[in-house]
């Protein structure tokens, strides 16, 4: 159980960084234009769209990504309480460490997921690769 929550979280951290990663890069693509054979740039603007309109890709994407970043404090919370409600319940001294020990370690992957689409979002302006 407890191998099959690691796996389930590590997955979601890193899907959700490679979805930021992808949504920030703001890399060209080469396109042909059948008509005058002249190379056209388009960005990833153009891609995904504007994240003010619902009728967007890049709209669904942030709303997305901000409601994982929700749902990782709310699973943090309500985890950590279950497990803290658990120790205390059975009076085992080292139950309330491995409590405390697995709530640390869920608080640390939660301001990870909270904090990597700013992090990635900082490296790219600082590459100048979202430009």
């Amino acid at each position: 159980m407890r191998s099959i929550n690691k796996l389930i979280l590590i997955s979601i951290v890193f899907s959700f960084a490679l979805f930021c990663f992808k949504i920030n890069a703001n890399a060209s693509v080469l396109q042909l234009d059948n008509l005058s054979n002249n190379v056209m740039i388009a960005k990833c603007n153009d891609i995904f769209g504007c994240d003010d309109d619902p009728n967007q890709p890049m709209y669904w994407l942030t709303l997305g990504i901000d409601i994982i970043k929700y749902a990782a404090i709310i699973a943090l919370l309500g985890l950590s309480s279950l497990d803290f409600i658990k120790a205390i319940v059975s009076n085992d001294k080292d139950a309330l460490k491995k409590a405390s020990k697995t709530a640390s370690k869920r608080f640390i992957y939660c301001v990870i997921i909270f904090f990597l689409p700013l992090l990635l979002e900082f490296l790219l302006d600082l590459f100048e690769i979202n430009k």
